[in-house]
């Protein structure tokens, strides 16, 4: 996945964001097969579209 496009990542450890994606990915597949979480057939997709709001809204005074 590419993640270096995406603002909120500039000034965070992106080896380390894309590790615990890759756990939400494989933890996403697994619950999906049993409890259908996702329709996308491609979970790539849906998470790009889960942390795309990250450009937009700073979460650090959340």
């Amino acid at each position: 996945m590419i993640f270096k496009d995406y603002d909120f990542l500039q000034n965070h450890d992106l080896k380390n964001f894309e590790e615990k994606i890759k756990i939400y990915k494989e933890l996403l597949s697994k619950f999906n097969r049993i409890h259908n979480l996702t329709h996308l057939k491609n979970i790539d997709e849906n998470i790009f579209d889960s942390i795309k709001i990250l450009d937009f809204y700073d979460f650090s005074k959340a």
